[in-house]
């Protein structure tokens, strides 16, 4: 080992001659002799060499590497900062933010009426709606698609429940990137009062006289709207069915027309309040006078089936009656062009076929049709059961009684009516004639139902076709 590299070694291990140590300096890299021709040498070897390599240029089509593997939540970071993107010297918009809704307030209460949610535009979004009832779990509003430039949705009153909760979600779209304003705004409609209305017109029980009749009820506070219905109870037949009543600006009130008389009806009169409805009922009978057991009542419209409006008609004449020890009655002079006096069981049977098309359904004996018949020649039920199964004549199709349907004809010897309702075991039926009048008698076991006194022979049950 030489002297010159021990001193150097002294000096490092002795701090005092540090400096001394340092003072020796490489020989730099630019006074290295490069020779002409260096075969096989890398420039990039040599940063002070005189050759010098052009990068290579991307093509506009190149997707960095690292773009590639950028996920929606990387984007998402890079929305929220707000972040621009160019691409060859051109601005694209930021991208998509989620909007704000500015009304309601979260965990707001609104008010019962018309509610409009409104929220801040974001640039060139379209949105997507959904609104939801908490308590209920109804969906109100399922996703909705809005335009650009909607800041706004509207409810409306009667498709809110006082009391309940609600979820708004709201999304931006932009180019295809979706962002939900979260949290979701929850907001509560205020719970209010919801009194029943007063009914004053008819009062309970009443007898009205058989013309227009005005209902009344008192106004209820706060109500946004009425709905009334009106159900013959004699008949079963829906007269009214929720009809809306707006608000009045006087009184509340509805006029009904074309009651019947003798039969019984109930009224219901329901204040709303958004989605919420409380009902009040009142029954009531419309007056029925002599002249009018002496005719035959309106016919109600003909809305369903052959049997549905059969039983509708006849159940529409209930309590019409003949005239006392005469029998005339308004069915046989409507079905036959006479006013005789007779039992007129057939007579209504055949009126009340006449009114649903089926005026050939009916005969006589010997086969003669109801209007060629002789005065007082009455019914002969084995005759008509016959002529129902002889060829050319199969008006009446015969039904076993596990299969009877309202509609249906019964038969006993010496009575004809139709079964009006079938319950269980049971049916009632309504005709006429039946203690001097059109009505309907209470349930009778459907495989031997009674009628007559002594009890009449059952003949069976037939079908109109």
């Amino acid at each position: 080992m030489s002297n010159n590299y021990q001193d150097h070694m002294d000096a490092y291990g002795n701090p005092d001659n540090m400096d001394q140590a340092f003072q020796e300096q490489p020989v730099p890299m630019e006074d290295v002799y490069m020779p002409e021709g260096c075969g096989g040498c890398e420039p990039e070897q040599f940063p002070g060499s005189s050759e010098y390599q052009e990068p290579e240029y991307l093509s506009e089509d190149y997707a960095s590497p690292e773009s590639e593997y950028l996920t929606e939540d990387s984007l998402g970071e890079v929305q929220s900062f707000g972040a621009e993107v160019f691409s060859d010297g051109v601005t694209i918009a930021p991208l998509n933010v989620a909007p704000t809704v500015t009304f309601p307030g979260q965990n707001a209460t609104v008010p019962l009426q018309t509610l409009t949610i409104r929220w801040n535009l974001v640039a060139n979004a379209r949105y997507i709606v959904a609104l939801r009832n908490t308590v209920t779990d109804a969906l109100l509003v399922p996703e909705t698609s809005l335009p650009v430039g909607a800041n706004s949705l509207t409810i409306a009153v009667n498709r809110l429940t006082p009391g309940h909760q609600y979820r708004f979600a709201i999304a931006s779209v932009v180019g295809g990137v979706t962002r939900w304003a979260s949290p979701h705004r929850l907001f509560r409609v205020q719970n209010i009062a919801t009194p029943v209305p007063t009914i004053t017109a008819p009062t309970a029980n009443a007898r009205v006289p058989r013309q227009t009749l005005a209902i009344r009820w008192n106004a209820v506070a706060g109500a946004t709207s009425y709905l009334v219905s009106l159900r013959n109870i004699t008949t079963n037949h829906l007269y009214i069915n929720r009809r809306s009543i707006a608000l009045p600006s006087v009184n509340t009130s509805v006029a009904i027309t074309q009651l019947l008389p003798g039969h019984r009806y109930r009224l219901a009169v329901a204040s709303v309040f958004g989605t919420v409805e409380r009902w009040s009922e009142r029954e009531f009978t419309v007056e029925i006078t002599e002249a009018d057991r002496n005719r035959s009542n309106p016919m109600p419209g003909l809305t369903g089936t052959l049997r549905e409006n059969i039983v509708m008609i006849a159940r529409s004449q209930i309590f019409v009656r003949d005239a006392g020890t005469s029998q005339r009655n308004p069915f046989t002079r409507g079905a036959a062009g006479t006013d005789a006096s007779r039992h007129w069981c057939g007579d209504f049977a055949a009126w009340v076929l006449q009114q649903v098309g089926r005026a050939n359904h009916v005969v006589y004996n010997g086969n003669v049709h109801l209007n060629n018949a002789p005065i007082g020649s009455g019914w002969n039920f084995a005759w008509a059961r016959n002529w129902a199964t002889t060829p050319n004549h199969g008006r009446w199709n015969p039904v076993a009684a596990a299969n009877v349907l309202p509609g249906d004809i019964v038969l006993w010897q010496d009575h004809i009516a139709f079964v009006a309702s079938v319950s269980g075991n049971n049916i009632t039926f309504v005709g006429g004639n039946q203690s001097r009048q059109v009505d309907e008698r209470p349930p009778t076991n459907r495989n031997n139902p009674e009628w007559g006194s002594p009890r009449q022979t059952f003949l069976g049950y037939f079908r109109v076709v």
